[in-house]
């Protein structure tokens, strides 16, 4: 993420703001990107829920309204 994750641990712990719970999708990139912000912040305790809910789901049925023709 080219520090991305890193910049924003540090503008979130300079505001004072803090996370209680991080819910994500199961994708490996998810939970990695969850973790390493939580690492940085130095949140060690907060729990990572992991819903498939969340996944992006690529269907006909859930991208068209309708019926595709």
């Amino acid at each position: 993420c080219g520090g991305e994750i890193e910049a924003a641990a540090a503008a979130l712990t300079a505001k004072g703001r803090t996370i209680d719970v991080i819910y994500c999708s199961p994708f490996l990139r998810c939970i990695q990107t969850a973790e390493r912000l939580l690492r940085h912040m130095n949140l060690h305790e907060v729990p990572v829920y992991v819903h498939r809910g969340l996944s992006e789901v690529h269907t006909q049925h859930l991208i068209f309204k309708g019926h595709p023709t």
